[in-house]
């Protein structure tokens, strides 16, 4: 379980180094991981997680989260609202204390 979550951000894109980009997505980076999801037919479904070295950026630029393996992925804000999706309403840490500002 994380000790807090500096990011969360609905509707999202994720994009890896390797051009795989999974969107719309929920983003959520903690204080040591990034975790990515998408809608599934099942509900909301992990589709890649990772543990992080770096994280950095701007809610006006978007963000960069490099991995523990040297995977780095771009972070930004999906056009849209995510109306209809179950990512909306998705909470995997709830009761865990979110940082202010990133």
């Amino acid at each position: 379980m994380p000790s807090f979550v500096r990011l969360d951000l609905f509707p999202a894109s994720a994009t890896l180094d390797s051009g795989k980009i999974y969107v719309p997505s929920r983003v959520i980076v903690t204080d040591d991981s990034l975790y990515v999801y998408m809608d599934a037919p099942g509900g909301p479904a992990e589709v890649y997680s990772a543990r992080m070295d770096d994280f950095s950026g701007r809610r006006t630029t978007g963000y960069t989260v490099v991995t523990d393996e040297g995977v780095s992925v771009a972070l930004a804000r999906a056009g849209g609202c995510g109306c209809g999706s179950r990512l909306r309403g998705f909470r995997p840490f709830a009761g865990v204390p979110q940082v202010s500002s990133p």
